[in-house]
């Protein structure tokens, strides 16, 4: 079992990581059939019980694609030179979203591209762990430089938070934010006092935003429907669930069941058992993940696979949180499992990253330097 947890292999590394992938994703497809069919039902006057499934798996292929593409060609000391770019880029396409998108239901958190439509501000975490991963690895190098580019990082960072926050996402506001602190917490450039005030201040900001409208300040009443509905819909799957098709969420029973509350759908057809397996496996794609980065050959690598594991965790961890009414629910999809073309794209694109990063490594894994 130790050396299940330290391997010291490339190979059984990226085959760990890829398999667990694997098994996420099947699991994703099941699921989905089986929770997304009453809805594909409606949503096409009772012609085809697949058409959200269809869409899914459809995001999947190019998901895949985009992985392997990644993975295989791309090279990532070419997009370090270009991040200038980078963020000019991030910050335009924000900007477009947020007064050109799509507009449903008062957001405009979508882009019309041709039939796809994109969300944005999904691709934009990862861009933004490329960006910081760029300035840490400056900062390493630049000693007397590290708190202007810490604050240089944090204002851009908050720059981009408060456009997304303009196009009422304040789900991924929040998301933007844990990438920030987590990334800098883990890099070591900057003390942790820094970081602690730091988020204090952005903490408080955060509430004064909150309640600064009333459909946000809403979201902190942890009885409101949908989070009761999940809880029941927890609670209905009992320890072994209600079985395959035959839970009540589905049913029209919990809104948003095939996206935001798709765990506790999930856990209401395969019970308690199914979601402890199912966090087990979340947690060891996500301990491979971040347990690759100690055999990263520079800084910039290493925060790469640290801000793409902070993507993926952080992720995993709020959908949990508002699924078991500990967090206040603010829409945030479960990664390979919930349907949300964007967030898949974003993910599969991250996993590329790393791929890339460990197939560029010594067969036999060696740790690499870490500048100080």
């Amino acid at each position: 079992m130790r050396d299940f947890f330290n391997t010291k292999s490339k190979k059984q590394l990226i085959t760990t990581i890829v398999t667990l992938v694997i098994i996420l994703t099947v699991i994703g497809i099941f699921n989905l059939m089986s929770l997304s069919s009453p809805e594909s039902l409606h949503n096409t006057l009772g012609i085809s019980h697949v058409s959200i499934i269809r869409k899914h798996l459809a995001f999947l292929a190019l998901s895949i694609i985009a992985c392997v593409t990644i993975s295989t060609f791309l090279n990532t000391n070419l997009i370090n030179k270009y991040t200038l770019y980078l963020m000019i880029f991030t910050i335009l396409g924000l900007l477009y979203t947020t007064f050109f998108g799509k507009n449903v239901n008062g957001a405009r958190r979508w882009i019309a591209i041709g039939p796809l439509t994109i969300q944005f501000s999904e691709f934009a975490k990862l861009f933004l762990v490329l960006i910081l991963a760029y300035m840490i690895e400056r900062a390493y190098y630049i000693r007397k430089e590290r708190l202007n580019i810490y604050l240089f990082a944090g204002v851009y960072t908050l720059t981009c938070a408060v456009i997304i926050l303009a196009s009422r996402s304040f789900s991924a506001t929040v998301q933007f934010m844990l990438i920030f602190f987590c990334m800098y917490w883990f890099s070591s450039v900057i003390s942790y006092k820094k970081i602690l005030w730091s988020a204090f201040g952005i903490s408080i900001l955060g509430f004064l935003a909150i309640f600064a409208k009333s459909y946000r300040a809403s979201r902190l009443n942890f009885s409101n429907d949908h989070v009761i509905y999940a809880v029941k819909s927890i609670s209905n799957g009992g320890l072994f669930g209600s079985g395959y098709g035959n839970g009540i969420a589905r049913n029209f029973y919990l809104p948003e069941v095939q996206t935001d509350y798709i765990f506790a759908g999930f856990v209401d057809e395969w019970g308690f058992i199914g979601a402890i397996v199912l966090i087990i496996i979340f947690f060891l794609l996500i301990y491979f993940i971040f347990y690759s980065s100690k055999f990263a050959k520079s800084v910039y690598d290493k925060m790469i696979i640290y801000g793409v594991g902070f993507l993926i965790s952080n992720q995993v961890i709020l959908h949990l949180g508002i699924n078991v009414n500990l967090l206040p629910s603010t829409g945030v999809t479960l990664p390979f499992i919930s349907s949300g073309g964007s967030s898949l794209l974003t993910v599969f694109m991250g996993l590329g990253l790393v791929l890339r990063i460990l197939m560029e490594m010594n067969e036999n894994l060696e740790e690499g330097i870490i500048y100080e």
